[in-house]
């Protein structure tokens, strides 16, 4: 007990000195952004020697996973479990997500849904060890991706998502790198046939003006850049009320006009560019996406890895 109110005082200070300089453990560190419609409801660091990937459906047999395709793998990385907002839908976390590995050139390696994965139960439970993932077996979906970094490391992500009984919607994100890649089935990360499209929307005022980021420029012209490959150029425009049919090609015309010398300025000259005017032809309401805009597919040369781009929101 302290003697006196000066050790007292002492005492407090050697103790505020040392917990400032205790250690403090750091949250999980996440450079794929979180869907905004959603709140995190746990996160873990991931640091094992024997990680569970899976790679095709699972099935429990006798207390036991097991799937064509799994590997177990040293990995470092981060979890995080998200709770999706009533206003919000997972299809929209989702493509979030797919879009975010997209810019990052991952390819998905599996995916299924529904009853086509398995059990709900053994995925929450004996899979991620996540009682709040225990959903519908017809409302679940699980996706995994992999890429390289910029030091040449694997990356992979891992996403699983599920509506529990009481209608809460949940996803879980696993996002590791692989310290050792011989434990994984062979991966084919080469360039893809098809990257893209890269949808533009476009105004027109004095001049056209294309909404497009940083980061599809840089990715367009990555792809590009492999020989033998072109950039296919479809441009929409939306008739106006009282425009004829003729005059909305023409539009489709300048606009083509100048992406194409946007384009240019890129690296890509017109020899490897394919321009294709829908003009009007397709309603803005079929597809869910702007009538005016520019969508940019990089065609790879024949033998590059085929690719699906669809979206199941398009």
């Amino acid at each position: 007990m302290p003697k006196s109110i000066t050790d007292w005082l002492r005492i407090s200070l050697i103790t505020a000195c040392a917990l400032a300089v205790m250690p403090v453990m750091a949250a999980p560190q996440s450079d794929l952004p979180a869907y905004s419609a959603s709140s995190l409801s746990k996160e873990q660091s991931l640091d094992e020697q024997s990680h569970l990937i899976m790679l095709s459906p699972l099935r429990e047999i006798g207390g036991e996973i097991r799937s064509e395709k799994m590997a177990r793998v040293p990995v470092e990385g981060y979890a995080h479990l998200y709770q999706i907002r009533e206003e919000a839908t997972l299809s929209a976390a989702r493509k979030h997500y797919r879009q975010v590995l997209a810019d990052r050139d991952a390819r998905e390696l599996f995916s299924c849904e529904g009853r086509g994965c398995g059990r709900s139960n053994v995925w929450a439970n004996d899979v991620f060890s996540q009682s709040k993932l225990y959903g519908r077996d017809e409302n679940q979906h699980y996706e995994v991706h992999a890429w390289r970094d910029e030091a040449d490391k694997l990356n992979m992500a891992a996403i699983y998502t599920v509506t529990r009984g009481n209608l809460r919607d949940f996803l879980w994100l696993e996002h590791f790198t692989v310290e050792d890649e011989k434990a994984l089935p062979v991966l084919d990360l080469g360039p893809k046939r098809l990257t893209g499209p890269f949808v533009i929307p476009w105004e027109n005022g004095r001049t056209y003006r294309f909404d497009w980021t940083a980061r599809m420029r840089d990715r367009l012209q990555r792809h590009a850049r492999v020989d033998g490959s072109h950039v296919v150029v479809a441009i929409f425009t939306e008739a106006d009320r009282d425009e004829s049919l003729d005059a909305a090609f023409e539009r489709g015309d300048s606009v083509g006009e100048a992406i194409q010398k946007l384009l240019e300025k890129l690296g890509v000259p017109p020899s490897q560019q394919i321009v294709v005017n829908n003009g009007p032809a397709i309603s803005p309401a079929s597809t869910g996406l702007s009538g005016n805009r520019v969508e940019l597919t990089v065609v790879g040369p024949p033998g590059s890895a085929a690719e699906t781009t669809e979206d199941e929101d398009q």
